[in-house]
């Protein structure tokens, strides 16, 4: 959905940075402004920029916004991982090596 927005020359170079694309400076600076209020979730800001979660983080970073990862997401992320540690050496002791 388009919409105009129009600013005094003066203030729109104090809000947008050098050399970037006003139109793509306001959509970026919208769509982390709403993560943060969270209206929108990780993966919707992922498609808003159109970036992977590695360079989303990246980005979030560049504006110190922090992704919402608890202590219970690494727990599980620690558990996943253990699996399927053990599933390669079962693998691995199976074929022999």
């Amino acid at each position: 959905m388009p919409f105009p927005v129009e600013l005094q020359d003066n203030l729109a170079v104090q809000l947008m940075p050098a050399g970037s694309d006003p139109a793509r400076a306001a959509l970026e600076d919208m769509a982390v402004e709403a993560y943060r209020a969270r209206r929108l979730s990780e993966q919707q800001l992922a498609t808003v920029p159109g970036m992977d979660r590695y360079e989303l983080a990246g980005f979030l970073k560049k504006r110190e916004v922090w992704l919402d990862y608890t202590a219970d997401d690494l727990r599980r992320e620690v558990e996943v991982g253990e699996r399927l540690w053990r599933r390669c050496q079962e693998e691995l002791t199976a074929s022999g090596q």
